[in-house]
């Protein structure tokens, strides 16, 4: 094992995640890892610029990642486990979705195992890499909105309401102007012919 360790190829690691949420959204989140001297491949797969932290890991035959999202909703296996091979790089996937409108925090663990007969055995490194991520609140209305309007349909829907609305509001309107104004003369005549 000593030996396997001291052998092992250095590696990065990059784990990418917008800095702004907006709570009740889904955001994708990537950890990509590979060889060093792949690392500005690896940043551009892992997200944005700006968007990409990174750390440093000894790399053996499998890799392991797990996210820790404490106060967000996560969309895909915690723990995620591959066998890296002869690949250039290795990468792994989450949405995440917050909870809570404040400062939280993202981190990856990422494990470097030595294999037996193909299976991930002992771990030859380890290191976390943690991202911080301010989530804003949206409001009841907003959401209702993103809702009515998430398609063609719901968007005339909201339109024709909108229309309801107005036309409902300019009647009322004229009736009060005209509220106790007597009728012109012949206003009437027609409806009270012989």
């Amino acid at each position: 094992m000593t030996t396997l360790i001291a052998n092992a190829p250095l590696g990065i690691a990059a784990l990418g995640a917008p800095r702004a949420m907006a709570v009740g959204e889904y955001y994708p989140v990537r950890l990509v890892v590979g060889r060093k001297e792949r690392q500005r491949q690896i940043e551009q797969a892992a997200g944005q610029p700006g968007e990409v932290t990174t750390g440093d890991i000894a790399l053996g035959p499998w890799i392991c990642a797990e996210l820790s999202a404490v106060d967000f909703d996560v969309r895909g296996e915690g723990r995620q486990c591959k066998r890296r091979g002869a690949a250039a790089q290795v990468s792994f996937a989450w949405e995440v979705s917050p909870e809570k409108a404040r400062q939280l925090s993202l981190s990856a663990t990422v494990q470097s195992l030595a294999e037996k007969d193909g299976q991930p055995l002992d771990q030859i490194d380890s290191e976390t890499i943690s991202v911080a991520v301010t989530a804003d609140g949206i409001s009841s209305f907003d959401a209702t909105i993103k809702r009515l309007t998430g398609s063609a349909g719901g968007l005339r829907t909201f339109l024709l309401a909108v229309l309801g609305v107005v036309g409902v509001l300019s009647v009322i309107v004229w009736r009060v102007r005209n509220l106790g104004k007597k009728p012109e003369k012949d206003a009437l005549k027609d409806l009270i012919k012989p």
